[in-house]
């Protein structure tokens, strides 16, 4: 357990081509996430360019102390990878570079990459790594 209590937030990232955004708005949001060479990139931007790419989505989430900032790991700036083609070899450079970063494939659907922050591994009795189900319905699915 830990000794300082976390807080939790859950960000869901539906991250898929074509983006929802218009191209300018997204172009936009690309050049505030840039440094002074136009090479860093914030961990949505990346994510966003590899869920394009590689037809992936993401869900994250991340937890925090008592000052420490709320969005550690979406803040944290990073050098585009050379090649988005595979979104493992990409998870796999990301948990060398931002803090507490861990991931995994969904078990039901390998587009699904769920992020983690790792200290979230310690908390005994963790809600969102519970399973719930199987659920059963009879009935129309009709709205009233």
């Amino acid at each position: 357990m830990l000794n300082r209590k976390l807080s939790l937030r859950l960000t869901l990232f539906i991250l898929v081509a074509p983006f929802t955004q218009d191209p300018a708005s997204q172009q936009r949001v690309e050049s505030r996430s840039a440094d002074a060479n136009g090479q860093a990139i914030t961990l949505p931007i990346l994510l966003g360019r590899l869920g394009k790419n590689c037809d992936c989505v993401f869900t994250i989430e991340e937890a925090w102390t008592d000052g420490e900032a709320s969005n550690e790991m979406e803040a944290t700036f990073l050098r585009e990878p050379v090649s988005l083609d595979s979104p493992n070899q990409v998870m796999n450079q990301l948990t060398k570079i931002v803090p507490n970063f861990t991931y995994e494939m969904d078990n039901l659907d390998s587009r699904i990459i769920h992020i983690k922050d790792k200290r979230l591994a310690q908390v005994k009795g963790y809600v969102l790594d519970q399973e719930m189900g199987p659920f059963e319905f009879q009935g129309p699915l009709e709205a009233r």
